[in-house]
């Protein structure tokens, strides 16, 4: 017999097959980072003056290097051979000169070789004459000299050959220069300027609650699930009747 308790709880079973509960999906959140490094490095140069120096350079000028014939004494005397140069302060005068007769050598300013006597009578029947110098040798057939002038000016180079036969004389001179040149010195400084910067993306994604829902109206699948409903209370109602009745006959 089935009794009011089992009827009680087959309807809401039915109804529950017929109306389901709704269906909740959970929320999904989700973020992702995209990280960028970058950097730039901008470089400069700037030129600036640290202040002068002083530059030392020499410059060699040859004046003389020739073989000259030096004629020697005689009944028109000694002849004398007066090569001039200029010189400053500071300068080098070298002389070298190989000759292959005995010969004198002398060193004159300008104002000396001015008062050296005529050639023809410096030396008459070998006398041997004295001249006024700022270097002097005497008798040589080989002889150098380095010499710095003790003032700037004009000067002279005397050869003269106090010998009866004429003399070859091979001879090579200069004046080296030093020079000092004043000059700004410069420096370069390079500077660097390094930019770095981090830039970080993010996006967040999210997947909303989703709830689904039983329609307000009836599908075709619905309709059939509330006719078999209906068919099984019936049922259940007959058959609870038909106990009721017998119930009733047996009393």
């Amino acid at each position: 017999m089935i009794s009011k308790q089992l009827i009680f709880t087959l309807v809401p079973i039915l109804l529950l097959m017929v109306n389901p509960l709704n269906q909740v999906s959970p929320t999904q959140t989700s973020t992702s980072f995209t990280t960028v490094v970058s950097s730039t490095t901008l470089t400069s140069y700037s030129t600036y003056s640290v202040g002068m120096t002083e530059v030392t350079s020499t410059v060699t000028n040859p004046i003389y290097n020739e073989n000259m014939p030096l004629m020697g004494w005689g009944s028109t005397g000694c002849m004398s051979a007066g090569l001039p140069f200029n010189a400053n302060l500071g300068d080098l005068l070298t002389v070298n000169f190989v000759s292959d007769v005995p010969i004198d050598f002398y060193l004159m300013s300008a104002g000396q070789f001015l008062n050296v006597p005529p050639s023809t009578s410096l030396c008459v029947y070998g006398a041997i004459p004295v001249l006024p110098s700022l270097k002097a040798a005497s008798y040589q057939t080989s002889y150098s000299l380095s010499w710095t002038p003790p003032f700037p000016g004009h000067f002279f180079i005397v050869l003269m050959d106090l010998q009866p036969a004429t003399a070859s004389v091979m001879l090579s001179a200069s004046v080296t220069s030093v020079q000092v040149e004043s000059v700004m010195v410069n420096a370069t400084a390079t500077t660097e300027l390094t930019n770095e910067y981090t830039q970080v993306s993010s996006a967040l994604v999210t997947v909303e609650s989703a709830t689904t829902a039983a329609s307000q109206g009836f599908s075709p699948a619905q309709t059939i699930q509330w006719v078999a409903i209906v068919l099984v209370l019936v049922a259940l109602g007959a058959i609870f009747l038909a106990s009721k009745k017998r119930s009733a006959k047996v009393g």
